[in-house]
């Protein structure tokens, strides 16, 4: 009754806890994924739902593979899409990205860095102000409240653009390369790279992807200017790898932890579960009486019968029995050979009892001495005889 008491105050605290965090207002998660399943600000969902427009209703498909991967596993039959805040692509990746594009296929690739071997191979170098992991959740909100800017020229537009989404741009470029839009730096943030029958995009600016820049009225035509720059069929391949890693795909858990109500649900449920094994897994029990063992009556039975033979004199046979019980507890108790009392026999039987050689010696030779005396043996003999087994068998 009195852990029933408990476990009801225990429940009433986590109901209250779990209410106060559903009407606790939450903070923003200012995370970027890129992710067309997410709803964050700094997620894709709203580019996935324009998505379906522009590619005459084809789905745009998520893979989180490399492109090496996707060369060694998959069809190469889509354009491609990257959108991370960095690139970093190896000596495979970007091989097998150009030879794609040489093909015919057109590649987007947006993201704040982008390194690694295909910029050395292009030549490319990129600048940015301050990394966008460095800024705070406050920072992040007072720089989209749209106090400072900075203004994007793009075909004839001249679009303000808030300075959180614009901080990266591309060193000056050479003629291979079209400038297709450039900040008031006259910096390049989107260039257009011809390479054999296919094109490859590079731009600077991976936020204006986002929920938040595709749903902004200021800046919603510029994001819908850049998926125009991919073709309308086939849908492109959205490779997420390069900013989720290998999200292969979405497990239960993950579905749960995703969302603060199912996050909290998942806690709350956990959390009782640990209180019923911690209260129902105690041992519910009577408690076990001791159980004594039955003695060992053979030395009381010995002692009787040696003090029957004492009152009746006859100390030859008390001495016999008595060296007789002795011999046979020395075999069953420390399994030695009792047929001859010789001095290997006190050597092994002081190693296993803790006698010392000289007390075992002093027994043995009395009991060589009274074998010897045949039938003379006085009370004195047989009493010291005694002292002598008392003392070996610890009786006091």
């Amino acid at each position: 009754m009195k852990d029933s008491k408990y476990v009801i105050a225990l429940l009433a605290l986590l109901v209250l806890y779990f209410i106060f965090e559903m009407q606790r207002p939450q903070e923003q998660n200012w995370t970027t994924t890129y992710s067309f399943a997410d709803k964050n600000p700094f997620g894709s969902q709203a580019l996935y739902e324009l998505s379906k427009a522009l590619f005459k209703g084809e789905e745009v498909i998520s893979s989180y593979k490399t492109i090496y991967e996707i060369a060694q596993e998959d069809s190469l039959s889509q354009n491609w899409l990257i959108v991370s805040d960095k690139i970093q692509l190896d000596k495979n990746d970007s091989e097998v990205l150009l030879r794609v594009v040489s093909q015919g296929k057109v590649a987007f690739l947006a993201g704040q860095e982008i390194e690694g071997t295909l910029m050395d191979s292009l030549g490319l170098e990129m600048s940015e102000k301050t990394a966008l992991n460095e800024f705070s959740a406050e920072a992040i909100s007072q720089s989209l409240a749209g106090e400072q800017t900075e203004a994007i020229f793009f075909k004839d537009q001249v679009i303000q653009y808030p300075n959180l989404g614009a901080l990266a741009s591309f060193d000056p470029v050479g003629d291979r390369f079209t400038v297709l839009a450039y900040n008031s730096q006259k910096r390049p943030v989107l260039i257009k790279y011809v390479f054999g029958e296919g094109i490859l995009y590079l731009c600077s600016m991976p936020l204006a992807l986002t929920n938040y820049f595709t749903l902004l009225p200021e800046t919603s035509g510029f994001t819908q200017d850049l998926m125009k720059l991919l073709p309308e069929s086939p849908a492109p391949l959205h490779i997420e790898y390069y900013q989720l890693g290998r999200l292969q795909s979405s497990s239960p858990i993950r579905v749960l932890l995703s969302e603060p109500p199912l996050r909290m649900a998942t806690f709350l449920l956990l959390c009782l579960l640990l209180i019923f094994l911690l209260f129902q897994a105690k041992r519910r029990q009577r408690i076990i009486p001791e159980l004594v063992g039955n003695p060992n009556l053979s030395l009381e039975f010995v002692q009787t019968l040696a003090s029957l033979y004492y009152r009746q004199s006859d100390h030859v046979n008390l001495m016999q029995k008595r060296l007789m019980y002795w011999k046979e507890y020395v075999r069953s108790q420390y399994n030695l050979n009792t047929n001859v009392l010789s001095d290997d026999l006190i050597e092994e039987l002081s190693q296993k009892t803790g006698h010392s050689q000289d007390q075992l010696f002093i027994l043995i030779e009395h009991m060589k001495a009274l074998d010897q005396r045949g039938q003379v043996i006085d009370d004195e003999q047989l009493k010291d005889f005694e002292k002598r087994l008392n003392e070996f068998y610890g009786i006091n």
